[in-house]
């Protein structure tokens, strides 16, 4: 009997204090086939990531990053696709482009840019690998065993068009998306899409030069 009455005194309890918090939960008169929400969220403006829309130039190609080795003496560049659905020919020819993001190396903040050719290609389906050799006359204290470098090959460039940052572009319904912030608030805009690049995408229409557009 003790038991009871101490379970029916913490119900009352509970009870008590569900009225004095302005708690709903307890009630079914009150919560019943009723949808509790969250708080709406409002994200700041100063929490999204934007690039303002701009006049660039969209290259899209094909290309590898690796670093250079010692191969009978030469420095060659040797790498494996950084996309499946990249492939190259021998003889071909392209630009051997030095990295250049890293902060403590001398070449930190330049563009340094080489003519090389593709001397080998792939033995087997297996082995993806591709040797590429710079002919142009280079600088043996930036070209070295363990430079990293991207060896870029372009299929298609614009100059001077409205594009953006791919990561910026959404797909959504069949439809083309990006988010612009105005004033404040981000909303969502449907584009037409042209030329893909690397980096950029040509947009045809829906945005205009100078507006906001949220890349994260």
């Amino acid at each position: 009997m003790n038991k009871i009455k101490l379970f029916t005194f913490s119900l009352i309890l509970v009870a008590i204090f569900s009225v004095l918090s302005g708690c709903n939960y307890f009630w079914p008169s009150k919560s019943a086939n009723k949808v509790v929400l969250p708080p709406k969220v409002i994200v700041a403006a100063s929490n999204y990531n934007t690039e303002q829309v701009q006049y660039r130039e969209v290259v899209k190609s094909r290309y590898i990053l690796s670093r250079f080795r010692e191969n009978n003496g030469d420095i060659v560049f040797s790498g494996v696709p950084s996309i499946e659905t990249t492939s190259f020919d021998i003889g071909e020819t392209g630009k051997i482009i030095i990295d250049t993001s890293i902060p403590y190396d001398n070449n930190y903040g330049k563009t340094i840019e080489y003519n090389a050719k593709v001397i080998s290609t792939p033995t087997t389906k297996s082995l993806k690998t591709y040797i590429i050799k710079i002919t142009d006359k280079y600088d043996n204290s930036i070209v070295k065993n363990g430079t990293l470098a991207t060896f870029k090959i372009i299929n298609n460039k614009k100059e001077n068009v409205i594009a953006v940052l791919n990561p910026a572009i959404k797909y959504y319904n069949n439809e083309t998306i990006v988010g612009v912030l105005v004033n404040g608030v981000k909303q969502d805009r449907t584009v037409k899409i042209g030329l893909v690049g690397d980096e950029y995408s040509e947009i045809l229409s829906g945005l205009s030069v100078g507006e906001l557009v949220i890349f994260n």
